[in-house]
Parts: C-alpha cells; structure tokens; sequence
C-alpha cells in the first residue's frame, strides 16, 4: 500500500505551508524498479478526478491506474493536507493506495467470491507517470470489453428487469460482507459482464470508496447503520435512474 505514496511525505506539507522556507521538489517514488513502463497519451481509457486508466502497453485486457498528483506535480493545498493530516478517516489523496488496501483486506478475506465482482488486480508497476496499479479490463465471455450498466440498458432495453436484477444480486453481496460502497453515482462504475456459464455479474471497477468516508465528521464509520442507509438510498438512486433510461427508449 505505501508504494504508492511519495517519499518523506512530509517534505511536501511543509513546502506547501512555508514555500519561502521549503524548495519544491519533484515526488520520488519509494521503490525504484529495473524497468519502467512507457504510458502514451493515446493509450489514456479513463481520466477521473484522481486517477487516469492506461491501457497497459504489454496486454491489452489489463489496465494501468495512476495518480494523477504523480503527473500534475507536488502541489496539494495546505488546507487540504492538513485536514488528511488531523483527519486520517478521510479519503486518501492517494486513490491507488486506497484501493490497494481493499485487495490486501476485502479480497483476502473472501476469497474467490470477491471476484465476482471485482476485477483481478496483478500488482504493482513503475511507469513513466508514477506507481501504477494493473488490474484487469472486465471482458464478456466472447472477448468483448463488458459495458457500463447504463449502456447496456440502452442498448437492449428489453432486458432492463435483468441489469436490475443484476445490481440487486450486487447490493446484497455487499450487504452479506458489511462492505459500503459510495459512489453509485457514476453508472460507468458498474459494468455488466455476461457469461452464459458462470452467469452474469455486476463488476465494479473503482473499490477505492468502500468503506471511506469523505467527509469532515466520520458519522457513518462510526455509525455503521448510517453508511448502510446512505449505500441503500443511493442503491436506489441508480435503480431509478436506469429505469428511467430505459423508458426513455
């Protein structure tokens, strides 16, 4: 999990605060492996708030997350920092961290089921852009790349009782584990990946929510019947939104 974090972290904290007194300095990753993975701008899938999804340059059915403060430079606000800093419960800044941590956690803890509906994730490498996390592309079982929920209701609107029922099966595996996930919001998260043998699943593609809460007070770490209503309100924001794109067809 620390391989993704910079060295003499706060180094950086104390740039930010007193910039007259601390040089800025480029981030230096902790581990210095012997080679060093090139990421092309036209290998980018995915660029989020906090990271970017390479195509990974060696096997196109695995992707590379990275951070995006490796390629945007040092600067966080002294604000923010020193809010991680007083407040630990808070969303890292470090999102591979994050969701470095589900695997080493979660997915050791329940085993062969936890990848019904998460991908497989293969490690850590070096890249040109920083640490990287490789971690499978979610494929059907003809090959194809599996698609958002929202885009394969749209395109078969007919089996929209299936997608539903799909994330029902989603929500209560989340539910037999204790596990919250927060953002439901983005339906590009939730990918349906179909298997006529093993039987199609919901997988979802960024873990680095589950169980952190991004907010000043940690209510629902410390209530944790708090964060499984916000998870069961949100569950059912996307019901209703896909719903609603179905019917709009």
């Amino acid at each position: 999990m620390n391989a993704f974090l910079p060295k003499d972290n706060y180094r950086y904290f104390l740039a930010d605060l007193f910039p007259m007194f601390f040089k800025p300095q480029a981030l230096q990753p902790r581990f210095k492996p012997d080679k060093i993975i090139a990421l092309r701008p036209e290998l980018l899938i995915h660029s989020g708030s906090k990271r970017e999804a390479y195509i990974h340059p060696q096997d196109p059915n695995l992707c590379i997350k990275v951070d995006r403060l490796w390629r945007r430079g040092y600067r966080i606000s002294p604000r923010k920092r020193l809010k991680r800093l007083l407040m630990p419960w808070l969303i890292d800044f470090w999102s591979n961290r994050e969701e470095a941590r589900v695997y080493r956690s979660v997915a050791l803890k329940i085993g062969e089921e936890f990848f019904e509906h998460a991908p497989r994730c293969y490690g850590i490498v070096m890249t040109n852009l920083g640490p990287g996390l490789v971690v499978e592309r979610v494929s059907d079982e003809d090959g194809s790349f599996s698609q958002p929920i929202d885009v394969y209701v749209k395109n078969n609107p007919g089996k929209l009782k299936h997608a539903l029922d799909l994330l029902e099966d989603l929500y209560d595996f989340l539910i037999k584990h204790d596990l919250v996930i927060y953002d439901w919001a983005n339906p590009s998260n939730f990918l349906v990946r179909k298997n006529s043998i093993r039987g199609d699943k919901i997988v979802v593609v960024d873990w680095k929510t589950e169980g952190t809460a991004d907010k000043d007070l940690p209510w629902r770490d410390i209530f944790p019947a708090l964060a499984r209503k916000k998870m069961t309100f949100e569950y059912n924001c996307l019901r209703e939104n896909i719903a609603r794109l179905a019917s709009m067809d």
